[in-house]
């Protein structure tokens, strides 16, 4: 076949371009992309993005926390999140002092809490008040200071077949600051206008490095909480069974709140392969709340102790410790080995102030303790 100038043209314009992609490299490009964040909820896939996951996924910072305007973890994740209810009874003996959290509508104790991706202990009173949650004993979201908190991540669906049955209701995974360095403090006051529920509250928190590429996190915080009122005087015609004419006698509100609180994270790296890790929470809190009003004249009262009437005060001190302590392993071949042991604790006290036992009599004593609750928890 004879080649004419016309097909050695057409011969070399095919193979031209092959030629110039095999040999020349591409520009460089100065354009950065910015990827979504990436949420991993327990499954295999780990690319899947928020707005893409088939369970609504929150994720509340520290920024966010704060702006919500008060120092409870459950008080702000209740005005933050759409599906956790968390009301304020009034007048409903322990849970005054330990509310109980709920979301998606289900219990209290169907909702897996997490601090670092381990399981948090549950709070040591049984719920048995006329109070959402009754016969539940949830974890009390209070005990983890606000301070410590880098961000809270909510899985807002049902998650039982990957986390187990408490996992109903979903998911609260808290996860703690660890930075190696820096850190905040604030200091918060305010009070209601006509004179009640004034409320300060003292946070902070500094991070320390360990070796390269270890860390040392601290956080602090105190809340001190007055009782508020929302009764009114009575009004109409005394009895022997009603409160004096023009008097508040009952409260109606928010219970008297001392606590303190604090916590750290740190993760101490060995070699390349094995790092340690561990985080401790401590919190204890001091509750004063209010029962019901008895008159002078009532079958339950003790006219030479209270002439007037009493009105009879639960004094709940809750003591919360919790503690991890694990080895990482990081593998070649791609495979993490993690050993950790978790201890938990929580115990709750009752004591009745400015009351009486009538089956004693005048010689009553005016403050009884009632007994307590403990649940230790380790796995």
């Amino acid at each position: 076949m004879k080649r004419t100038p016309l097909h050695l043209a057409v011969t070399l314009a095919l193979i031209a371009p092959a030629a110039f992609a095999q040999t020349t490299t591409p520009p460089p490009r100065d354009d950065a992309t910015t990827l979504d964040q990436v949420i991993v909820t327990g499954t295999r896939v780990t690319d899947r993005t928020v707005a893409e996951s088939t369970a609504p996924i929150d994720i509340i910072t520290a920024e966010v926390l704060q702006s919500s305007g008060t120092t409870e973890l459950a008080t702000a994740l209740g005005r933050l999140l759409p599906s956790l209810n968390f009301p304020r009874p009034a007048i409903s003996d322990g849970s005054d002092a330990v509310r109980p959290a709920q979301l998606r509508g289900l219990s209290p104790d169907h909702t897996l809490v997490l601090v670092n991706g381990k399981r948090y202990h549950t709070g040591a009173l049984v719920n048995v008040n006329g109070t959402q949650g009754r016969s539940s004993s949830p974890v009390d979201l209070n005990t983890i200071p606000v301070s410590s908190i880098e961000r809270v991540e909510v899985l807002r669906d049902g998650a039982s077949a990957q986390y187990g049955s408490d996992a109903i209701a979903g998911v609260i995974n808290i996860v703690l600051k660890s930075g190696d360095s820096g850190g905040n403090a604030s200091i918060r006051h305010g009070q209601y206008s006509a004179g009640d529920g004034r409320q300060t509250g003292v946070l902070a928190d500094a991070g320390f490095k360990l070796r390269a590429d270890g860390f040392l996190h601290l956080a602090v915080q105190g809340d001190q909480q007055d009782q508020t009122d929302r009764a009114r005087p009575f009004i109409g015609t005394p009895t022997a069974t009603s409160a004096p004419l023009g008097r508040v006698v009952q409260r109606q509100g928010d219970p008297a709140v001392d606590s303190y609180s604090g916590s750290y994270n740190a993760q101490y790296p060995i070699d390349d392969v094995l790092t340690l890790y561990s985080y401790g929470i401590h919190t204890k809190r001091d509750t004063l709340s209010n029962g019901f009003f008895r008159p002078a004249g009532d079958a339950r009262n003790i006219r030479s102790i209270y002439p007037d009437g009493f009105l009879p005060q639960i004094n709940n001190v809750s003591t919360d410790y919790g503690f991890v302590g694990g080895l990482k392993s990081f593998t070649a071949g791609g495979t993490n080995i993690d050993f950790s042991y978790t201890y938990g604790s929580s115990e709750l006290t009752f004591d009745i102030k400015n009351t009486l036992n009538r089956s004693l009599g005048p010689t009553s004593q005016t403050q009884f303790y009632a007994g307590a609750l403990e649940v230790p928890s380790t796995c």
